[in-house]
């Protein structure tokens, strides 16, 4: 009897123990851990920063220095492109001269160009049209049509003056029907014609009138970009031309001494980073 209820003890002993561990966290009086009460610390969760790497920053250093020297490239082209059309004209340059002025490989050009048309496109687009637009607009609001005349002459070779590039690339585009544009053709027809039918100019002809202030100022650029002239130069040659134009010599004087409107900047990298210099024709 006694073993018999023994094991019967035994036996249920064994099915609440196994019951107890069976049922859920909580129940049976069994309570869960006191994590607040733990003697182990919570690990802190950290949020590293993003570190740029030393190498990370050589790589974006070398791929500025890339992109800054292939600026500096097609700059050079380009200066040497408005040298090559100044010294032999739109319809005689060769890409083989563009090559040659510009001391690089063909190799290098095809990089930049694929075509003759494409660079001269280039030129205008980078480097002549925005200054010469902006020189209209600077004179724009002058009434007197012998003062807007004169004064646009004035700013064109004083740019001229200030970045040779833009110099050649007008006095190269601005050689005859074959390479002007539509930006080269607005000058100086609109002014001549206001300023005979106002009075100011006295001319018999306006392709003649057209080509007199146009040659001037071409034969005045070439001369300012390939020798070396005095500060008197500009007005003077402006003076004269007004002079031509019926204008008489002491109002002449008077209009070429006024001051000049401020332009805003309007060369491209391309052109500010690019000067002729020994690419001058000798």
């Amino acid at each position: 009897m006694r073993r018999h209820n023994r094991g019967t003890l035994a036996q249920g002993s064994e099915r609440d123990h196994s019951e107890i561990l069976l049922m859920p966290v909580g129940e049976a009086g069994v309570s869960a851990p006191d994590q607040s009460r733990s003697s182990v610390p919570a690990t802190p969760v950290v949020k590293h920063a993003p570190i740029v790497t030393k190498v990370s920053a050589n790589l974006l250093r070398r791929k500025e220095i890339g992109q800054e020297r292939r600026e500096r490239t097609r700059a050079k082209l380009l200066a040497a492109a408005a040298q090559v059309l100044a010294e032999y004209g739109e319809q005689k340059a060769t890409i083989d001269d563009f090559i040659q002025a510009a001391g690089v490989a063909r190799g290098t050009f095809y990089n930049y160009y694929q075509t003759r048309g494409q660079i001269l496109d280039d030129l205008w687009a980078e480097i002549g049209r925005d200054p010469f637009v902006g020189i209209q607009k600077a004179c724009a609001s002058i009434k007197d049509p012998a003062e807007r005349l004169v004064t646009k002459t004035r700013l064109i070779l004083k740019t001229a003056q200030d970045n040779t590039t833009w110099g050649w690339v007008v006095f190269a585009l601005s050689l005859d029907i074959t390479t002007v544009n539509a930006d080269l053709l607005a000058f100086p027809r609109p002014d001549l014609e206001e300023g005979l039918r106002k009075g100011r100019f006295k001319f018999d002809e306006i392709h003649a009138a057209k080509d007199l202030v146009v040659g001037a100022c071409r034969t005045a650029l070439h001369a300012l970009l390939i020798e070396e002239r005095s500060e008197g130069y500009p007005p003077a040659i402006a003076a004269l031309m007004l002079r031509s134009l019926g204008v008489s010599a002491t109002e002449a004087q008077s209009l070429v001494k006024r001051p000049l409107p401020t332009m805003r900047s309007h060369l491209s990298p391309a052109a500010n980073g690019a000067r002729l210099g020994n690419l001058s024709p000798a």
